[in-house]
């Protein structure tokens, strides 16, 4: 410690102290200092996540560790944990869009097409009308179905809502 004190181990050392300390905003700064000396590190942005849920919530707190959950995913695509945790934001906060767009692309990423039709289906659709509306849906279930079964599209019958 004394002869790299600006090394990534020392960093991440003095952050896993802090929240052995349960000083977690010192903990998360100093994990940010890890990230801008080395973004690419995997489970990082994870710990940040989990700090930011285990303190008393705010206003901004569930969008900062969705943020945070994407982030590590985009390096560490494997992390069930960071998949695990957005699904459990999608559960929390229904109305919350971005969660369930943020848990339907982690599943369509990991090849499970399939899991990955309910968080898009559970979207309320923004209100449009007439034939917009009509096209609109169209295109989503032509798109969502092929993602499903892997055929193409125009092999079935698109249901029409009105």
């Amino acid at each position: 410690m004394n002869e790299a004190p600006d090394s990534q181990e020392v960093i991440q050392l003095n952050a896993e102290n802090f929240e052995k300390q349960h000083d977690l905003k010192k903990a998360i700064a100093e994990y940010r200092v890890l990230l801008q000396r080395a973004p690419e590190m995997p489970g990082i942005h994870y710990r940040i996540a989990g700090l930011i849920m285990s303190q008393p919530p705010t206003a901004a707190s569930a969008e900062e560790a969705r943020k945070e959950f994407e982030a590590e995913l985009k390096i560490f695509p494997g992390n069930a944990g960071a998949e695990y945790y957005l699904g459990e934001l999608a559960e929390l906060y229904p109305s919350f869009a971005e969660t369930h767009l943020g848990l339907g692309r982690c599943l369509l990423d990991s090849g499970n097409a399939k899991d990955a039709a309910p968080p898009f289906t559970s979207l309320s659709p923004p209100p449009i009308s007439g034939w917009d509306a009509r096209k609109t849906r169209r295109a989503s279930s032509k798109t969502l179905r092929k993602n499903v079964s892997g055929a193409p599209a125009e092999n079935h019958r698109t249901p029409m809502y009105y």
